[in-house]
């Protein structure tokens, strides 16, 4: 089989039609001293705000997605006209609409460039090449200061130092970092459709993906890049995901997943040839494949039990037995995302601290100790090398959104990458420059139980809890980070955090409603937050090694109850808020999910469905019911009742109750397009349930083109 993109392999597949770039999903970004805000046709410069019209907003949106690149204008019209016959002069129209908002601003915060019968590329200040810029003029007199200094050494010392200059030069020259610059984007695959895991080849000729649904019947095709054709690789009614090419191509790799059964590996030869089981995993649904350069090894990821970290395997291409190569601390969640070098030596990946808190390591192929690349511990969702090795790419919201970063392979300050409207994911290098990315667009809002949006944003926000006197509190992730807000009735929404987060969650009200506390990640530490409810600086009550999963006040209003994982032990721990960082053990190991009811405590349990009542203490655990099937923060206690929401496979997702003491438990309520990462909260005064809905979803692939600056 060609690895060039001459051809394509399988059984041809129709796609549905393009879809047009939608306004409503579109998230807010930054043009310089220009905020835009796509979903209201907004934009700000300090006090004054333009409302473009609908079509000049899309025009604008659709340059800033493509990071700089050049935008041809029949991709244009596509993406913001659609089906709808229009002439160029049209695209002209918005095009000069939004030169003039460019010079309405001293600063030039971004231009729009015509590139001559292609099409046109939005340049913004934070676009701009470093390479671009020049430097500083140095003051008058500098250079007489610096030669009357030099002028003092004797000629044999300014002898020996031109020397040194000149070999320390020449030793800088060689080993200096890579610089990268974005030199295109296109989209790959951008359908309704959900397209993820893109692989490339090792040409970059082609691209095999994934489409479909987690959880739901997944296929695995292949698109030619150079003329936009796409066949079926891999298909059937099993979830077939995570394709890796073999480095000749004419094999491909993926990982079949059957619901609620390990994951199994197997190989395809390319291009009608049949498939092979390689290996079964031993504890995990889900794996990353890659294949070593000599195509002789695959390495995967897999847990050695249920509840361990992860960590890499790795075994030969024609079959035998499974050996570990990476060994994580036992209190991670472990490793992912493994790549290996190009010249074979290497191997990287993301090692997971805990949710929303990990780096890149890098370790010798063969084994011994993992060097770490990345010390900030931010969130990193992707990862790959370069082709000359020289650097990792990685996607990362270490600036508040998901956007591409690269960092030399042995490390140092990670350089972002272009700039974008849609979330970056998973990324795949091919050997002409180019990389793959799964670009996310999401959208979900807060909803009343069988009502209407609460919250119309574009982003995602989930419910945290509601006061007793009605407020509100929920976290909003948008482009600028994730932050804490709360709504009194009547009122807008008021921003309450102002430092950066890569996770946040499980926010509760005091009993008073006069404080309000919550968990996050911050600078790669979980902690524990307190806010008062007329806002302020936030106070840490907790902060260290911990991996924080849910908390509940107590009647006092003075102590909380947590679950935590600490040295990879989960159990409920009691901290007192008076006393910040008292922290002291309640229960044994297992409990993953905590809230307070009049009667004691209510407990979730790690890997087991259901709910446990618990004395005070931790002491008696008695099982209350078979639901839900995983734990949940979409769990709240109201009175003698409690309602949590559960997600039963392939059925629209439900909020049970049932008394906190026992007894039966009954459906109260559908909760269609819940999130998994939806909370639940009850207005005291009303009864309504307020739960996360989405309302939008698409996962695309894109291609960036990369050169090098240095």
């Amino acid at each position: 089989m060609a690895d060039d993109g001459s051809q394509l392999t399988g059984e041809a597949k129709s796609f549905a039609p393009h879809r047009r770039l939608d306004l409503a999903n579109e998230h807010d970004f930054q043009l310089g001293a220009f905020r835009v805000r796509p979903a209201y046709r907004e934009v700000r410069r300090g006090d004054v705000i333009d409302i473009l019209e609908p079509r000049v907003m899309q025009v604008l949106a659709a340059l800033a997605r493509r990071m700089g690149a050049v935008v041809s204008r029949d991709e244009l019209l596509r993406d913001c006209w659609g089906d709808v016959s229009v002439t160029d002069d049209s695209l002209h129209r918005c095009i000069g609409r939004l030169r003039k908002l460019s010079e309405s601003d001293d600063r030039r915060s971004f231009v729009i460039e015509t590139v001559p019968r292609v099409g046109y590329r939005l340049v913004a200040a934070d676009l701009v090449d470093s390479s671009d810029i020049q430097p500083a003029r140095p003051a008058e007199g500098a250079p007489e200061v610096k030669a009357r200094r030099l002028g003092h050494l004797p000629l044999l010392a300014l002898g020996g130092l031109v020397v040194a200059l000149v070999a320390t030069g020449g030793w800088w020259l060689m080993n200096r970092p890579e610089t990268w610059r974005v030199a295109g984007f296109e989209s790959v695959a951008d359908t309704p459709a959900y397209e993820s895991q893109p692989a490339l080849s090792a040409s970059g000729g082609q691209v095999a993906y994934t489409v479909g649904q987690d959880g739901e019947e997944q296929d695995i095709f292949v698109r030619n890049i150079r003329d936009g054709s796409t066949a079926l690789l891999v298909g059937g009614p099993m979830a077939d995901t995570s394709p890796a090419w073999s480095p000749t191509g004419d094999r491909l790799a993926f990982v079949r997943v059957v619901p609620d059964t390990p994951c199994q590996i197997f190989i395809k030869t390319l291009p009608n040839g049949p498939e092979r089981r390689l290996a079964a995993c031993r504890n995990f649904e889900i794996s990353k494949i890659v294949w070593s350069p000599d195509g002789a090894r695959l390495y995967f990821i897999d847990r050695p039990a249920r509840s361990a970290a992860r960590r890499i395997y790795s075994v030969a291409a024609e079959g035998g037995p499974v050996t570990a190569v990476t060994s994580p601390p036992a209190w991670m969640r472990g490793d992912r995302d493994l790549v290996i070098s190009p010249d074979g030596r290497s191997l990287a990946f993301i090692r997971l601290a805990t949710i929303g808190v990990s780096d890149i390591y890098v370790q010798d192929i063969g084994g011994g100790t993992a060097r770490r690349i990345t010390h900030d511990g931010a969130e990193v969702a992707g990862l790959t090398w370069s082709s000359s090795g020289g650097s990792l790419f990685f996607a990362s919201n270490r600036s508040g959104d998901f956007g591409v970063w690269s960092v030399a392979s042995d490390g140092g300050e990670p350089v972002r990458l272009g700039s974008g409207l849609r979330e970056v994911r998973k990324l795949s290098t091919g050997a002409d420059g180019t990389l793959a990315m799964e670009l996310v667009d999401v959208r979900a809002n807060l909803a009343e139980v069988g009502g209407e949006l609460i919250t119309k944003e574009a982003g995602v926000q989930w419910a945290g809890d509601i006061s007793p006197t009605g407020v509100l509190a929920f976290v909003a992730d948008t482009r600028a980070g994730r932050s804490v807000w709360t709504r009194a009735p009547g009122q807008p929404a008021q921003k309450m955090t102002f430092f950066q987060t890569t996770h946040m969650d499980d926010l509760r009200w005091s009993p008073d409603g006069r404080r309000l506390v919550f968990v996050a990640a911050s600078h790669g530490r979980y902690g524990v937050y307190e806010i008062a409810a007329g806002g302020g600086p936030p106070r840490i009550l907790l902060s260290g090694d911990y991996e924080i999963s849910s908390l509940s006040w107590e009647a006092n209003g003075q102590t909380l109850v947590l679950a935590a994982k600490r040295g990879g032990v989960r159990r409920l721990w009691r901290l007192d808020t008076r006393k910040p960082g008292d922290l002291t053990p309640i229960t044994g190991p297992g409990w993953t999910a905590v809230r307070v009811s009049p009667s004691g405590l209510l407990a979730m349990k790690q890997d087991t469905p259901g709910i446990w009542k618990l004395a005070a203490d931790g002491t008696g655990a008695q099982r209350l019911s078979d639901s839900p099937s995983s734990p949940t923060n979409a769990w709240i206690v109201q009175g003698d009742r409690q309602f949590w929401l559960d997600m039963p496979r392939g059925r629209t997702p439900v909020i049970m109750t049932s008394r906190v003491d026992g007894g039966p438990v009954s459906v109260a309520a559908e909760a269609p397009s819940a999130t998994s990462y939806s909370g639940l909260a009850i207005d005291p005064a009303t009864g309504k349930m307020i739960y996360t809905r989405q309302v939008h979803m698409d996962i695309d692939i894109g291609l960036m083109r990369l050169e090098r600056a240095g």
